[in-house]
C-alpha cells in the first residue's frame, strides 16, 4: 500500500515498460524516471496521479509526445523531457498548472502554441532543430512567463510580435541563424542574448519600448 508515498525516484535504471505505474499513487508529488529506456507513456501509466507536481522524464527514448496521457495531472507544475528524441511537440489540452517546461536537447523541428499555458514561467527549447518561431506561439495573457531559451537551434526567422507582449524577462536567442533583428513583441525583457547569429540588419523598431532592458549580448 503506497497511498501516502509523496516522492518516487527510480532514475538511472533500465526501465522500458511502466504501464500502470500510477495505480495507488494518489498522493505522489514528485516522480523521477530520468535516465531510463522508456519509449512511451500510455493512458494507464500516470492514471490517478492527481497530486503530482514534478515529473522528470529526461534522458529516455521518447520519440512522440501524447498530451492525452497526461490529462490526470491537474497539479503538475514542472515537466522535464530534455535529452529525448522528440521531433515535434504540442499541447492541446490539460497542463493548466504547468510553470516549468524543459525540452532542451531533443530533435524538435516543429512546435505548437504554448499560449494556453497561462502559468508558465520557464520554457527551455535550446539544443533543438527549430527553424522558425511563429506569431501564435505565445499570448499576451502569459503574464507569468519569465525565462525563454531558444538558443542552439537553426532559427532563421521569428515572426514580428511573436512574443505578443508576454512578460518575458530573460530571452536567449543565441547561436542560431538569424540575419534580421525585428520587433518581436517584447516589452519587459531585461536580458536579451543574441550572440552567435548572422545578424546583418536591425529594423528601426527592433528595440522599441524595451525600457527595462539591462543586458544585450
Amino acid at each position: 500500500n503506497m497511498d501516502n508515498l509523496k516522492v518516487l525516484d527510480i532514475s538511472y535504471n533500465r526501465l522500458s515498460d511502466i504501464r500502470g505505474l500510477g495505480t495507488n499513487l494518489i498522493a505522489l508529488e514528485k516522480l523521477d524516471l530520468s535516465h531510463n529506456e522508456i519509449i512511451r507513456i500510455d493512458d494507464t501509466t500516470l492514471e490517478g496521479m492527481t497530486s503530482l507536481k514534478i515529473l522528470d522524464l529526461s534522458y529516455n527514448y521518447f520519440t512522440m509526445f501524447d498530451d492525452v496521457s497526461f490529462l490526470d495531472l491537474y497539479e503538475l507544475q514542472s515537466l522535464d523531457l530534455s535529452g529525448n528524441d522528440l521531433s515535434e511537440f504540442g499541447i492541446t489540452g490539460g497542463f493548466e498548472s504547468l510553470e516549468s517546461l524543459n525540452l532542451c536537447n531533443n530533435r524538435i523541428s516543429n512546435i505548437g502554441s504554448f499560449a494556453r499555458l497561462l502559468r508558465l514561467r520557464s520554457l527551455d527549447l535550446s539544443g533543438n532543430r527549430l527553424v522558425q518561431i511563429q506569431s501564435d506561439t505565445f499570448s499576451r495573457k502569459q503574464q507569468n512567463l519569465d525565462y525563454v531559451n531558444f538558443s542552439k537551434n537553426l532559427i532563421t526567422r521569428i515572426d514580428r510580435n511573436t512574443f505578443a507582449e508576454a512578460s518575458v524577462n530573460h530571452l536567449d536567442l543565441s547561436n542560431n541563424k538569424l540575419t534580421v533583428l525585428e520587433r518581436f513583441g517584447l516589452l519587459q525583457v531585461q536580458r536579451y542574448h543574441l550572440q552567435g547569429n548572422r545578424i546583418s540588419n536591425i529594423s528601426s523598431d527592433a528595440l522599441y519600448r524595451l525600457d527595462s532592458i539591462s543586458d544585450i549580448d
